[in-house]
This record gives structure tokens, C-alpha cells and sequence, in this order.
């Protein structure tokens, strides 16, 4: 009999034990994933425009964003900060909303990926990735870095 390990009692209490602990580790990842972190907000400006921005300071922050939310508002903004300068790739998953992706290293520009769209149904995310390493990352809604006539090499002012 290949599997008469299975019938030590012991054996199969730690497989019922692993199995429960896999299962209370996935509900929990899924709701914490679910919820809206608590952010802290700062003061982003670029171009003399200043954005109320949450701050992704953490991996959970930061993989969560602004999924789900249904709109962004014109001077609302998300910052991502990262502990290294890196080609960050963004995904737009659970998106609602196009957004501009204003990618930093320093205190500069180093790139924009305009009007980057939401995911239609069925359709997967858009990813994109900056042309240079970035250490922080700004979201603001689609159209905004044309109108305020964000480029490469601004300076960024945090507040």
C-alpha cells in the first residue's frame, strides 16, 4: 500500500492542521487585500499644481493603490515610494479610471505614461514601466500631466 503513512493519526491531524492554516492564511490575505489601508496624505507639487496625495509606503500600500475606487479626484493623487530606485512595473488591475503615471527618481521627473486606460471587461490590465529607474511613483487622473504641462526633468516638491 503506497499511502499507509495515512493511517498514523498523527499524520493525519498535522494534514488537517495545514490544510486549516492554508485556508485561515488565504481569508485573511483576501481581507486585508479587500480593505483600504490607512494612508497617510502628503503634498505633492510639480509646476506650482499641488495634489493631496496618499502615500504607498508599504508592499500592501502599494499593491493595493488605487484599485477599486471609482473615481480620482483632480487634485487627489496617489504617491508610491519605493525603497530602492528600480524599473517599477504598474498594472492597472480592479482600475475604474484611466491615469497618468508620473514616475520620479529624486526629486525629478524621469518619465510619464499618459492616459494609461483601465482594463475594459475581459480585457487584461495595461502594464507599464518607466524608461529610467524610479524610486516614486505620483497617480493623478488622465489628462492631468498635459493640462499642467508635467515633463521630464521638473522638480517635485514634497510637503
Amino acid at each position: 500500500m503506497p499511502f499507509t503513512w495515512l493511517t498514523n493519526p498523527m499524520i493525519k491531524y498535522l494534514i488537517i492542521f495545514l490544510i486549516a492554516l492554508i485556508v485561515i492564511s488565504a481569508v485573511g490575505l483576501i481581507f486585508l487585500m479587500k480593505r483600504k489601508p490607512n494612508y497617510e496624505i502628503a503634498t505633492i507639487g510639480i509646476n506650482g499644481k499641488f495634489f493631496e496625495a496618499e502615500v504607498a509606503d508599504t508592499a500592501i500600500k502599494r499593491a493595493k493603490g488605487l484599485s477599486g475606487r471609482k473615481t480620482l479626484e483632480e487634485n487627489k493623487a496617489m504617491f508610491f515610494i519605493f525603497p530602492r530606485p528600480r524599473r517599477y512595473n504598474f498594472w492597472m488591475i480592479d482600475m475604474n479610471f484611466p491615469l497618468d503615471i508620473v514616475w520620479l527618481n529624486g526629486n525629478k521627473v524621469i518619465d510619464i505614461s499618459k492616459n494609461v486606460p483601465s482594463p475594459r471587461s475581459g480585457e487584461s490590465p495595461a502594464v507599464v514601466s518607466p524608461s529610467r529607474e524610479a524610486d516614486r511613483v505620483l497617480e493623478i487622473s488622465a489628462g492631468s500631466a498635459e493640462r499642467l504641462d508635467i515633463k521630464i526633468g521638473d522638480e517635485v516638491v514634497t510637503k
